[in-house]
């Protein structure tokens, strides 16, 4: 009779153990579904946790992010935007990086860290996921015996991720504009490349890394805007295919003191353009007023970053300048007719330039992020819509002036003959007597255009500005 009270007070005993183990495993693995609901108690319990509320749990329930659920940038081939094989990230300073913030967001946020600068923070809320994974480790207290039969003690819940973002970079390409600005030793330059049509940014790529890309950061562009100033002029009628000029030099304008580059003689509009002749537009210029010169700016996209915007998502890029201050005195509708004054453009910018002409005065904002992968498919954006910057015909004839600058032996850019493009020199001088270099164009292929570009080199000696923006610009025509 003993042995059998014995035995029953001993079964007795166990089930309690089992009862109370069991009820503490519920628990634990409540705790462990609250934390997959709320993922911000995991980053910081401590802070978030109502005090001693959890401790008890998480004396024998060990916890950790195994994934924290962020999507990947990706080049437009799919491949992820990292490092490549040449053992270096390509355009860093327009990916951007991933880091604390300096303020916690917010409580819904999975995890503390979001998207800094560039690409990962302009689309951190498609990125990022909406629950890490997590792995949770069950201890038991010292002395308490594992009950028989028990579940195992690991758990892991799996993450919820964010979209992947398949953006509109060529990593080749890339890697090729990237290449050429290092070996011409570029301190300040870029070279942008746009697919025609779409606007789809192939290459965008920095002499700089460090913090701001230099495709999006605006300077003076010199000659590349009298692009902008010639369709002015044609669409505002103030010249006409048959409007002819003189140059000997000098620009015979009352209180303006400025010298053309070279007398060029007599000119027509294409010639002008083809020759890059500062007395013809200076004269221009003035002839045409203020008023023609903003609203033509404006049509070419000049008063936006030039990148097409998602839902107010965008990377951070300069916004172009014509005028900072009032008035049409004759000194400043002058200098701003052939791009100095305060006229600041990116080569972002000065790449849709040369789009608006090789696509009939059609102005499109460029295109980086095209979709976002989920779940092995891809999601496309729709594209921004167009809209009309200046008359076919002022197109055509600047065109003719673009192409003759690249193929008239009186050209500007004559040393590039051997490739099929039409392009726009454009020298802007600093108050240091140093210069920016710049160059935009298309391509064309049977007649039709393929692709724009810009290339520049920015802050240099003169005679080395322009000796590196040819070599930029055959390697990179060559390469295409």
């Amino acid at each position: 009779m003993r042995e059998s009270i014995l035995s029953t007070e001993r079964s007795r005993r166990l089930l309690v153990v089992h009862t109370i183990w069991l009820t503490m495993l519920a628990a634990l693995l409540v705790r462990l579904f609250w934390l997959a609901l709320s993922p911000a108690g995991v980053v910081d319990h401590g802070a978030r946790a109502g005090g001693g509320r959890w401790r008890i749990d998480e004396e024998h329930f060990r916890t950790a992010m195994i994934d924290d659920g962020r999507g990947v940038v990706r080049f437009r081939d799919g491949t992820p935007w990292s490092v490549r094989r040449t053992g270096r990230e390509l355009a860093p300073e327009l990916l951007g990086t991933i880091g604390k913030p300096d303020v916690w967001p917010s409580r819904q946020r999975v995890v503390a860290e979001q998207g800094r600068g560039g690409v990962e923070e302009a689309y951190d809320d498609l990125l990022r996921g909406t629950r890490p994974g997590l792995t949770g480790r069950l201890e038991m207290p010292d002395g308490m015996p594992q009950a028989a039969g028990a579940p195992g003690k690991t758990f892991e819940i799996a993450s919820v991720p964010g979209d992947d973002l398949v953006t509109s970079i060529d990593a080749r390409l890339q890697s090729k504009a990237e290449q050429l600005l290092l070996e011409a030793g570029v301190h300040h330059g870029s070279i942008v490349d746009l697919a025609a049509k779409s606007h789809e940014i192939l290459a965008m790529a920095s002499a700089d890394h460090r913090d701001r890309s230099d495709a999006l950061t605006a300077v003076a562009p010199g000659s590349v805007y009298k692009l902008i100033t010639a369709a002015a002029a044609i669409d505002s009628h103030t010249v006409t295919t048959g409007t002819h000029f003189v140059c000997d030099g000098v620009v015979h304008i009352p209180h303006v003191s400025m010298r053309c580059w070279r007398a060029h003689g007599p000119l027509d509009i294409v010639q002008a353009i083809a020759q890059s002749c500062d007395s013809t537009f200076a004269r221009i210029g003035v002839e045409m007023g203020r008023v023609p010169f903003e609203r033509m700016s404006e049509r070419f996209g000049l008063g936006r970053t030039g990148l097409d915007s998602l839902a107010h998502r965008t990377v951070h890029a300069d916004v172009a300048v014509v005028f900072r201050t009032a008035g049409e005195d004759a000194g400043l509708l002058a200098n701003t007719a052939i791009g100095q004054e305060d006229v600041r453009v990116t080569p972002l910018q000065g790449a849709l330039l040369a789009s608006v002409i090789a696509e009939d005065g059609v102005y499109r904002p460029a295109r980086l992020a095209i979709g976002v992968s989920r779940g092995g498919s891809t999601h496309k954006f729709a594209q921004a819509k167009a809209s009309r910057a200046c008359s076919g015909f002022a197109a055509s004839v600047i065109g003719t002036g673009m192409w003759q600058a690249v193929h008239d032996p009186r050209g500007t850019l004559y040393a590039l003959h051997e490739f099929p493009v039409a392009a726009k020199s454009g020298t802007a001088e600093l108050p240091d007597g140093r210069v920016n270099a710049w160059l935009v164009g298309y391509r064309l292929r049977d007649g039709k255009p393929t692709d724009e570009f810009a290339i520049s080199v920015v802050d240099e000696v003169s005679w080395q500005a322009h000796r590196d923006l040819i070599q930029l610009a055959k390697g990179w025509l060559g390469a295409l």
